[in-house]
């Protein structure tokens, strides 16, 4: 593997590792949401929290296609030979 694939390759796992802190981060504040009352910011009670279970589930069905993707999409960028200007600079 040359020096310049190498770098290419680090650079697409820190862009992994990066997205990965943004969805991570996503979620949390999803729970927070979930478990919290958005008017007073006090805890909410269990039967609250069903409320707002359905908007939370569809948030992390919708998450785990974009991550997913996210993945493939930079697997793909940077094992195919680029073909188009724009893929060349894209992954460098």
């Amino acid at each position: 593997m040359s020096e310049a694939e190498r770098i290419k390759e680090r650079s697409v796992d820190s862009l992994q590792q990066i997205y990965a802190v943004v969805i991570a981060l996503a979620i949390a504040q999803a729970v927070l949401s979930l478990l919290k009352d958005p008017f007073s910011g006090t805890s909410i009670v269990s039967g609250q929290i069903l409320i707002g279970l359905p908007a939370f589930v569809a948030f992390l069905v919708t998450l785990v296609p974009f991550w997913h993707g996210m993945n493939r999409h930079l697997g793909a960028a940077t094992t195919m030979p680029n073909s188009t200007p724009i893929a060349q600079a894209a992954t460098g």
